[in-house]
């Protein structure tokens, strides 16, 4: 059997992921209401965490698409502390970070510099 780098084999398996994806989306039009396990696959290579833009579009797209299901505060009424805990986390006046996971932001760009290289990689809540 011929051994293959790590490199190659992460390609193929990307490849892999790719052609079922493609095959898949091809067969189902509804895509949003398939059943079964779902990946992303994302190049690397092609980020460049929306550099110049005031937020990566694919922070803002994410918002836009998820504002409704994100945590509303009624009223004046007190957050609840979760239970044994007696703290809790208020972000209601947090609503603008976008550097990390919040409530109110399921996905951030994270900049690394590995190799001489700088890449930006999306970090996702995986609620999706």
């Amino acid at each position: 059997m011929n051994k293959i780098s790590r490199r190659t084999f992460l390609k193929r398996v990307a490849l892999a992921s790719v052609v079922s994806g493609t095959i898949l989306a091809l067969g189902n039009n509804n895509v949003e209401g398939a059943v079964g396990p779902k990946a992303t696959v994302i190049d690397l290579t092609k980020c460049d965490g929306c550099i110049g833009e005031p937020i990566p579009k694919c922070v803002a797209a994410c918002r836009i698409k998820n504002t409704s299901r994100f945590p509303h505060v009624k009223g004046d009424a007190p957050i609840p502390a979760y239970w044994p805990r007696t703290i809790y986390e208020d972000w209601t006046d947090k609503k603008h970070i976008i550097d990390r996971l919040t409530p109110f932001n399921w996905i951030y760009v994270a900049s690394v510099k590995t190799d001489g290289q700088q890449l930006y990689i999306p970090r996702r809540c995986m609620h999706c």
